[in-house]
């Protein structure tokens, strides 16, 4: 009986060890997950502020086509916007008739018009007031 109520009380140790070091991960855990939780919520502000959605732009470009309707150095101004399902971080290709003059990164925009910056790397030709842009080009079959 002495050696019964020894194991008992054994066993009843063992147990109050786990639940202690079980309460100790779950706090960690929830700890950590409050941790995540305000990351997310940064992250989503920082998005907002920035103009951004969580779906990314290069996944959810809408296909729209437009006109340049001004260009200052490296900026240009056309004629599509956030009506349009446009969003900062969209890629623009700029073209006159057959002439593909390069892509443009849409760095600001508002319901009618969005601000696009050239992109050096593709720059093949002066853009001007008047030419085309398109989120996707139309190729002929």
């Amino acid at each position: 009986m002495q050696q019964d109520l020894q194991g008992m009380v054994n066993r009843g140790a063992e147990l109050a060890a786990k639940l202690h070091q079980s309460e100790s991960e779950l706090a960690m855990v929830s700890e950590r997950r409050d941790q995540l939780e305000r990351q997310v919520s940064n992250a989503r502000q920082t998005l907002q502020e920035n103009g951004l959605s969580l779906q990314s732009p290069k996944t959810n470009i809408p296909e729209v086509d437009g006109v340049v309707t001004a260009v200052s150095d490296n900026l240009v101004e056309v004629s599509i916007g956030s009506d349009d399902g446009l969003q900062k971080g969209h890629e623009l290709e700029v073209f006159r008739a057959d002439q593909y003059l390069g892509r443009l990164k849409v760095v600001s925009v508002t319901p009618d018009r969005a601000v696009v910056r050239i992109l050096k790397d593709y720059a093949r030709g002066i853009v001007q007031r008047g030419d085309r842009v398109a989120t996707r080009l139309k190729l002929d079959s």
